[in-house]
């Protein structure tokens, strides 16, 4: 049994013929059937009609169903009243009709008469098609029936895969530019790998469309449910990313919140003056003077524990009385400005007490360097008296500058040695280390992670000009003095000079 509706968007008289005359012809290679009853209904008004009768005449949408039994069947007696059953059951409708009216109450279309749900579509066919002259979407979509139709096998007629749901609802877009259309055509399906090339290469074996040359090509075939696999790895990976940051900052912020209870617990208050300072302040025979509380706490969590802060300006004479009592004094501070006002202060109030100065690289300071960074920059640390003469420099050029005077520069007799370790080659330098050592020469490239891995280095000694990279390069692995063919003055932390300056 098969029930179908008819739409009122055109007369019923036009169109039921028509659907008989197609039923007639169903039939005629069955003769053990025959079509008995054909009851259809109307606004809830019976029809009863044969398929010999004439066309009933009724007004809006118009419900049949046709019954087939076998000839002699005792059934046909009761088909009457089991068509009258079904017409009054509301919204009775199959799910396969024998014709389904327009979408919208438009033009009929091939390929329209069943929408299919194709949310598990293995391979998308998507195929280009250009026409010489225009054409419009139901053009393309009748073609593709109509030409296709008895070129593949039967198990591979599109009719029949698009009412069963192998294949879903041929997607056309089209743009139409000089008087010509082209466009894409995307036909989901849901058929194995080869049945779908099969499909997409019979496709291409169109050559008109209505009045039109047309030309087809598969562009690809996409494996749909592989795209969704590549894309489900890569949010996989970035899901399981999130994951494992969170997890070690968790597990980072965990460790460094017990750590910080520790050395919280360590650092404590010396004198009447409240200066922050580590548990061995007073036991250990060196000192490190730092600036502020923080720099006491980062030092104690690097397992330094024998730093003091000053806690801002002036000198505590609690201080200064610590300071004499030990063998080594180091002040280790900011590699800024304030850092080096801070140690000319120290080294005037006190005095020969202060053996050692070590500064944090350019613009960082101390309570935020790593643990690394702590023990390099303080393993640099020179000689006060060589800092301070610096600094003093510094600050005597900078106040001339300030009147509008040119300072002569002072250099002193150490560094003006540096210049008999000039190497031959170009843009070669070698490294002064503290104990007045030379390192072999190193080439340009090799330069920078040379100054990294060198410990104790007093000066870069480079057969170029002192360019930005150079002085950069000195600045970040905390080396103080660069001496160069030609001079660029003195950058933050780092002092320059000219060979003609030095002889």
């Amino acid at each position: 049994m098969s029930f179908g509706s008819v739409s009122n968007s055109s007369p019923l008289n036009s169109r039921l013929p028509s659907l008989i005359a197609s039923l007639r012809s169903s039939i005629v290679n069955s003769p053990s059937e025959s079509i008995t009853v054909m009851t259809a209904w109307n606004t809830g008004r019976d029809i009863t009609a044969s398929l010999s009768s004439g066309t009933p005449q009724a007004a809006g949408p118009l419900f049949f169903s046709v019954s087939f039994y076998p000839m002699g069947s005792s059934r046909v007696s009761d088909s009457a009243k089991s068509q009258e059953s079904l017409s009054r059951s509301p919204g009775a409708m199959c799910a396969h009709p024998v014709y389904a009216g327009p979408k919208g109450g438009g033009e009929e279309t091939e390929g329209d008469t069943e929408m299919t749900d194709i949310g598990n579509a293995k391979y998308m066919i998507r195929v280009s098609v250009k026409l010489d002259g225009q054409g419009q979407r139901k053009d393309i979509i009748g073609a593709i029936f109509g030409q296709t139709e008895g070129l593949m096998p039967e198990a591979l007629d599109l009719r029949k895969l698009q009412r069963s749901g192998r294949i879903g609802h041929i997607d056309v877009t089209l743009e139409s530019k000089k008087g010509k259309v082209s466009g894409i055509i995307e036909i989901p399906s849901t058929l194995e790998n080869v049945e779908s090339a099969i499909i997409g290469a019979a496709l291409e074996t169109i050559e008109r469309i209505g009045p039109s040359k047309a030309n087809l090509k598969v562009n690809e075939i996409i494996n749909i449910r592989s795209d969704k696999r590549l894309e489900m790895v890569e949010r996989a990976k970035d899901l399981l990313l999130d994951i494992v940051n969170m997890r070690d900052a968790e597990s980072g912020n965990l460790i460094e919140e017990v750590r910080s209870v520790l050395t919280t617990s360590e650092v404590t208050v010396f004198g009447d003056s409240g200066m922050t300072c580590g548990p061995n302040v007073g036991d250990s025979d060196a000192l490190i003077i730092v600036e502020g509380r923080n720099d006491v706490l980062n030092l104690a969590r690097s397992g330094i524990k024998n730093a003091i802060a000053v806690m801002g300006s002036g000198v505590p004479d609690e201080l200064v009385e610590l300071a004499s009592g030990k063998s080594q004094v180091t002040a280790f501070l900011d590699g800024d400005r304030g850092g080096k006002m801070i140690a000319l202060e120290l080294a005037g109030a006190l005095e020969k007490s202060l053996t050692r100065i070590a500064f944090a690289p350019a613009g960082r300071e101390v309570e935020h360097l790593e643990k690394k960074l702590v023990g390099k920059h303080l393993g640099q640390a020179e000689a006060a008296t060589k800092i301070v003469r610096r600094l003093q420099a510094e600050a005597d050029r900078d106040n001339s500058r300030g009147k509008g005077k040119a300072a002569p520069r002072i250099i002193p007799d150490e560094i003006k040695g540096y210049a008999e370790h000039m190497p031959e080659k170009k843009n070669q330098g070698v490294f002064v280390l503290e104990g007045g050592e030379v390192t072999e020469a190193v080439g340009a490239a090799k330069l920078a992670a040379t100054a990294e891995e060198s410990e104790g280095v007093q000066a870069l000694v480079i057969n170029s000009s002192a360019s930005a990279r150079v002085v950069e390069i000195a600045n970040t692995a905390g080396i103080p003095v660069v001496v160069a063919t030609k001079s660029g003055g003195g950058t933050g932390a780092v002092e320059v000079y000219g060979v003609n300056e030095l002889n």
